[in-house]
C-alpha cells in the first residue's frame, strides 16, 4: 500500500509539473511568435531580378499571417537545369518526393491552381505557397500572385531522418531563378507525421551539395533578415550556375552581399555539414566522443605508466570481483533485467522495423507505417505489463520508466534530433510516465494499472487529434 501511494503522489506531481512547463512555455514563447507571425503589417521583399521580388516565407495559405518557415536557398539558373542538378548531377542521394512520401496534413487547402491558372504539380498533402510581386508595374504599384511548391525532394529515410527540399518556381520563363525551402525533418511515431528539427543543417547541406561542382559559379550567402521559431539566422544562400543568371541586389536593404564573409561561412558549413549529415552523429556528439575517446586513452597511458603491480594480486582483485558480481547476480530477478531491456528496445525496434520495411519497399511508406504502428500503441504497454507480473511494484516503476526514457533519449540521439519543442518534451515525459504506472500495476493490479492505463490513452490519443 506504501509503495502505491507513493506512486499516486508521483504521478499527480509529474502531471503538475507538465501542466507549469507548458504554462511556461506558453509565457516564454508567445510574445516572441506572436511578432513573427504578423508580417502582413510589414511584408518584406527582395527582388530576384526581372522586375520581381520574392516574399522570402513560406505559408500555409494564400496570405501572409499564416507564414511558417523561411526560405533559406535561392538557385539563379533555368528551373530544369536546378532540378536535374538535384537528381543526377551533385553528390547527395536527393529523389523526388512522391506523393506517397508527403504528409498528410488535414488543414492544408487541397492542391490545384495557384491562382495563375497554372497546376503545379506539388505532391498531395502539406501544400506550402510563397509569395512573388512584379515591382514595376508603370503605376507604381506591385501587383503578384500566389504559388505552390512546384516539385519536392529529400534524401533520406521517410521513416526516419531527411532532408527535405520544396522547389518554387516563377511562372514567366524568362525569370531564371528558383526558391527553396530546406529543412532538415524526422518521422514521429506518436503523432504520425514528420517534425521539423532544423533548417540551419538543411541549408548547410544543400550548399555543400552544389560547391565545386562544374555547373556552378558561385555560392555565397545574403543577409534577408529572415526569421522563424526555428534556428533561421536571417542569411540565404545564393548559388549561381553558370550560363549568365541576371539578378539584383537584394531590395530590403538590410545588408549587401559580403561575399568574402559568405564564402567563408559556407566553407566553414563545408567542413561540419559531413558530421552533422549522419545518422545520428552531429557535430557536438562527435566532440563529445573524440573527448570521451582522449580521457580513455589517457586512463590508459596514466595505469601502464605507473608503478607495476603484481600479476597474481590483479588475479586476486578479478576473482573478488567475480565473486561479488555472482552475489548480487543471485540476488536480482532477472525479470527485471528483461523489463528494462524491453522497455528501453520496444521504440528503437519500431523505428528499426519500419527504416528496414521501407527500404525493401520502395514507394510503400504509408503501407509500412500501417504495419508499424500498431506496435507503439499496443506493443509498448505489453513490454511493460508482462515482464513486471509477480515483481516489486516500485521497482518495476523505477526500471520500466528508465528503460523508456533512455529508449527514448537513444532515438532521438540517432536521428541527431537536439531540441524538442515544449509541447514534444511535455508529452515524453507522459509516455515514460505511463509505462512505469503499467509495469507497476502488473504487481499491484489496482490504482497503479488503472491510472497508467488512463494515462497510457491520452499520451497515444493526444498526438492524433490533429487527424480527427
Amino acid at each position: 500500500m506504501a509503495d502505491s501511494n507513493r506512486l499516486v503522489v508521483i504521478a499527480l506531481a509529474a502531471v503538475v509539473l507538465s501542466v507549469v512547463a507548458i504554462g511556461a512555455g506558453g509565457v516564454a514563447f508567445t510574445d516572441d511568435t506572436r511578432a513573427q507571425y504578423h508580417p502582413d503589417r510589414n511584408v518584406q521583399l527582395v527582388e530576384t531580378g526581372n522586375d520581381t521580388a520574392l516574399w522570402p516565407y513560406t505559408s500555409r495559405t494564400r496570405a501572409f499571417p499564416s507564414k511558417t518557415l523561411s526560405i533559406n536557398v535561392v538557385v539563379y539558373g533555368d528551373a530544369a537545369d536546378v532540378r536535374h542538378a538535384l537528381v543526377a548531377r551533385t553528390n547527395a542521394d536527393w529523389n523526388r518526393t512522391a506523393s506517397a512520401q508527403s504528409d498528410r496534413d488535414p488543414t492544408a487547402a487541397p492542391p490545384g491552381p495557384n491562382g495563375t491558372a497554372i497546376a503545379w504539380e506539388s505532391a498531395r498533402g502539406a501544400t506550402r505557397y510563397t509569395y512573388v510581386a512584379n515591382v514595376a508595374r508603370e503605376d507604381g504599384t506591385p501587383a503578384g500572385y500566389w504559388m505552390a511548391e512546384s516539385g519536392q525532394f529529400h534524401d533520406g529515410d521517410y521513416l526516419g531522418s531527411r532532408y527535405h527540399v520544396r522547389l518554387y518556381e516563377p511562372i514567366d520563363d524568362e525569370e531564371r531563378w528558383v526558391a527553396m525551402q530546406a529543412h532538415q525533418e524526422h518521422w514521429d511515431w506518436f503523432g504520425l507525421r514528420h517534425s521539423v528539427d532544423s533548417n540551419e543543417r538543411a541549408q548547410q547541406y544543400v550548399e555543400t551539395d552544389f560547391m565545386g561542382q562544374p555547373f556552378v559559379e558561385s555560392v555565397t550567402r545574403e543577409y534577408y533578415a529572415t526569421s522563424d521559431p526555428l534556428d533561421t539566422d536571417g542569411w540565404v544562400t545564393e548559388i549561381d550556375l553558370r550560363g549568365g543568371a541576371v539578378r539584383l541586389p537584394n531590395a530590403t536593404g538590410a545588408g549587401a552581399t559580403a561575399a568574402g564573409n559568405a564564402t567563408a561561412d559556407a566553407a566553414l558549413g563545408t567542413a561540419a555539414v559531413p558530421l552533422a549529415a549522419l545518422p545520428g552523429i552531429g557535430v557536438a556528439q562527435a566532440r563529445g566522443l573524440l573527448a570521451a575517446a582522449a580521457l580513455a586513452a589517457g586512463l590508459v597511458g596514466a595505469l601502464a605508466s605507473s608503478a607495476p603491480v603484481s600479476l597474481d594480486r590483479v588475479s586476486r582483485t578479478v576473482e573478488r570481483s567475480r565473486a561479488r558480481l555472482v552475489t548480487v547476480a543471485a540476488d536480482i530477478d532477472l525479470r527485471y533485467l528483461v523489463l528494462f531491456g524491453a522497455t528501453l528496445s520496444a521504440l528503437l525496434f519500431v523505428r528499426a522495423s519500419g527504416i528496414y520495411l521501407e527500404r525493401l519497399l520502395p514507394g510503400s511508406p504509408k503501407l509500412v507505417v500501417a504495419l508499424c504502428y500498431p506496435l507503439v500503441p499496443v506493443g509498448l504497454p505489453l513490454v511493460a505489463y508482462l515482464p513486471a507480473r509477480g515483481l516489486d511494484e516500485f521497482r518495476s516503476f523505477v526500471v520500466a520508466s528508465t528503460g523508456v526514457a533512455l529508449g527514448i533519449t537513444v532515438d532521438y540521439a540517432l536521428l541527431g534530433v537536439a531540441v524538442l519543442p515544449v509541447e514534444t518534451l511535455v508529452h515524453r515525459l507522459g509516455v515514460v510516465l505511463a509505462v512505469g504506472l503499467l509495469a507497476a500495476g502488473a504487481a499491484e493490479k489496482g490504482r497503479s494499472l488503472r491510472l497508467g492505463a488512463l494515462l497510457w490513452v491520452a499520451v497515444v490519443v493526444a498526438p492524433l487529434v490533429r487527424w480527427f
